[in-house]
């Protein structure tokens, strides 16, 4: 099996919520799809490549998000400071940017990341695209900024794959909108090579299994779990009747199921949504899935 180019837009890289400034990682997505290649026994055939300008938007998110709630902390001290006898120390010397450019790039040696750079891209290049507006410049609702973004990561991706001898690449971006099909076709006439914009990592774990032969029906995919939404939502009402927490909760409806991940061995995990009581309600499903019977392993709801 040839070595296939992996790229990951930022949206699929971004946690949804960080619950620890000291610890670095990207989203449960990527490190679920790193687990499934090595319980796979795949993962030295898929190269997994991250360009500058995807860290740099992650590194601006994560640092503005410490320095939001480093605020909020102060803001809550204040407030209470004089009701309770609180202990409060935070560190003025802390750099907290370079303690971040440190975890960021512990994470990157521990998983084998491949850095892309961005710098000596064609300006030329980006100048045409941006003067004719071409995908994926034109940034969501009129986003310039992110257009940008989207257009350095493309050329990065180009340019780095002008330089190597594999032939076979696959971008993850849930940015359909800006990064359509069509940019698959400029892909190949610029560098006569194949790449592959997947917007659901399944798409890709499906394909992994069927080039080693798996049986069909043991893979579950979005398509069956829409088909067979009213099967999916008896199985958590019956799991959740059996928890105290939500004795008495009855699942009505399920508006939407994405993020689907094979975890390998049968498992799987995704996002539900459902609409009660004019409420969007999100929850985190892990099942066993064979022969056409799907089993619920755990439920957690998302706040």
């Amino acid at each position: 099996m040839e070595l296939t180019e992996v790229f990951f837009d930022t949206n699929f890289l971004r946690r949804k919520n960080i619950d620890d400034f000291s610890v670095f990682h990207f989203g449960s997505q990527f490190e679920d799809f790193i687990d499934f290649l090595g319980t796979n026994d795949v993962v030295d055939y898929y190269r997994i490549n991250i360009s500058e300008i995807t860290i740099e938007e992650l590194k601006k998110q994560i640092n503005d998000k410490y320095k939001e709630e480093l605020l909020k902390l102060n803001d809550s001290y204040n407030k209470f400071k004089s009701v309770h006898d609180i202990k409060y120390n935070v560190d003025e010397n802390l750099k907290y940017d370079e303690l971040l450019e440190k975890l960021m790039r512990e994470y990157f040696e521990f998983y084998n990341i491949n850095i892309v750079e961005i710098k000596n891209l064609s300006l030329q290049n980006l100048l045409k695209r941006a003067i004719n507006k071409n995908k994926p410049f034109i940034g969501e609702n009129g986003n310039s900024d992110k257009g940008f973004k989207d257009a350095v990561l493309w050329e990065s991706i180009i340019k780095y794959a002008k330089k190597t001898e594999n032939k076979r690449f696959i971008l993850f971006t849930k940015n359909v909108q800006d990064f359509p099909k069509d940019l698959e076709e400029e892909f190949e006439k610029l560098t006569n090579k194949k790449i592959e914009i997947v917007n659901e990592i399944s798409i890709v774990q499906e394909r992994i299994l069927l080039e080693q032969s798996r049986n069909i029906k043991d893979i579950l995919t979005l398509n069956w779990l829409k088909e067979n939404a009213q099967i999916l939502i008896d199985e958590i009402n019956d799991y959740l009747s059996k928890k105290d927490t939500w004795k008495g909760y009855q699942m009505l409806n399920i508006s939407k199921i994405e993020d689907l991940v094979n975890k390998g061995n049968n498992f799987y995990s995704f996002m539900v949504f459902s609409n009660e009581d004019e409420e969007e309600w999100q929850w985190y499903v892990e099942v066993n899935y064979k022969d056409n019977e799907l089993q619920i392993d755990r439920i957690m709801p998302c706040i």
